[in-house]
């Protein structure tokens, strides 16, 4: 399964280095994120990827290892920023 960004959309964001505020100009929503969620959004912003290339991409980033845990968290912020229409999965 790959991610991207919802068709139709531009993302505008304000960041700090704990958090950021999201603008959807498709849907007027603004949303507040967590610096990890941003990161995602920002890699998706770049290209659409599947769910263990980010993790590898965010793992390198964050200096983490690529483990079970931070799998879950990927996959915990994937569900999130899907939730707020900000990204959507889909079959390659």
């Amino acid at each position: 399964m790959k991610w991207r960004l919802r068709e139709g959309q531009a993302l505008r964001m304000l960041s700090t280095d704990d958090e950021s505020v999201i603008y959807n100009d498709h849907s007027g929503d603004t949303h507040l994120v967590s610096a990890a969620a941003a990161s995602l959004l920002q890699r998706l912003q770049q290209s659409d990827a599947d769910t263990a290339s980010l993790l590898t991409a965010c793992a390198a980033e964050w200096e983490l290892e690529a483990d079970e845990e931070l799998d879950a968290t990927i996959r915990e912020l994937l569900t999130e920023l899907d939730s707020l229409g900000l990204i959507e999965a889909y079959l390659s």
